[in-house]
């Protein structure tokens, strides 16, 4: 058993058909078929299930792919450390982070990084916890920075709190309610919202800052996961939305956005660098900390 057959393997797995794995891998099928045939032989068990909807792992495929991801990551990584001491820099890096992170914070650091590993490549995937846990446990997402969740215990995910952020309600710089004085959630009820859909965990705060003392929930026009769709929409209109001061920095500078201080709708949150208990880090990835740890020390 050698380090290319577990690459096929997972190809395969990654892909559902051995005719997909192997355009993806650059091989012939017969190629694909044999090397599969050899490590089955090898191991003296089936190791997929060859059905109308593709190839579906046998137990014993199962278990096997767990591991095969970790040592192929393992390996990558390997290569990845002796091309660092060479002074090459390549390599290839999987970042997970929260849309707000993403844009701001994340994409700044790496922007650093980069300048000593230009021929370095990065990956950025957005979501939560719930979507990048799994991924950074499989190994597929090398780290992630999000806002702290009580799920990574449960996952056995190493967490780093890093910064904290201050997330308000954000509206246009003309907006009626910047002339008023202090403002309560009472003051809100009359203008629409642009919000993330359920179950996003800025869209659950503000929904239970409203219910928690008797009122209705915000009356939202537009649901979208997307930041820059968001901020149009509250660039032009009067609607409100619920963003963190980092992902209107941009905005604020030019004079097209601002946040209200509104009573009972602040959160301060606790944003992590979180990555697996079981898979080492690679150089490059532990460079990337580095590279995060420095910018949040250098951010008000």
């Amino acid at each position: 058993m050698d380090i290319r057959q577990l690459q096929f393997l997972l190809a395969i797995v990654d892909q559902g058909t051995l005719g997909r794995a192997a355009r993806h891998l650059g091989v012939t099928q017969s190629a694909l078929s044999q090397s599969l045939a050899r490590l089955e032989k090898y191991l003296q068990v089936a190791l997929f299930e060859r059905t109308s909807r593709g190839m579906v792992l046998t137990p014993y495929g199962s278990a096997l792919v767990t591991r095969a991801r970790t040592i192929a990551n393992e390996a990558q990584f390997a290569l990845e450390d002796i091309d660092g001491l060479r002074g090459l820099g390549r390599g290839h890096l999987v970042v997970g982070a929260g849309p707000a992170l993403a844009c701001t914070f994340v994409s700044w650091a790496i922007t650093r990084l980069l300048l000593s590993r230009p021929r370095l490549t990065v990956s950025i995937k957005e979501g939560s916890m719930s979507s990048l846990g799994p991924a950074i446990e499989k190994g597929e997402v090398h780290l992630a920075v999000l806002s702290r969740d009580k799920s990574s215990q449960e996952r056995q995910l190493v967490t780093e709190d890093i910064l904290s952020e201050s997330v308000n309600v954000v509206a246009r710089k003309n907006h009626p309610l910047h002339k008023k004085g202090s403002l309560r959630l009472e003051d809100c009820l009359n203008y629409t919202w642009v919000l993330p859909p359920r179950p996003d965990t800025l869209r659950l705060f503000i929904d239970s800052a409203f219910t928690k003392i008797g009122l209705p929930e915000p009356r939202v026009i537009v649901e979208s996961a997307s930041a820059m769709t968001i901020k149009s929409f509250l660039v032009r209109g009067d609607s409100l939305g619920f963003m963190s001061h980092r992902l209107i920095s941009l905005e604020r500078d030019a004079g097209l956005l601002e946040p209200l201080f509104v009573e009972g709708a602040v959160w301060e949150r606790d944003v992590q660098v979180v990555y697996s208990q079981r898979r080492s880090l690679s150089r490059t990835a532990e460079r990337l900390i580095v590279e995060l740890r420095q910018l949040a020390k250098q951010e008000p």
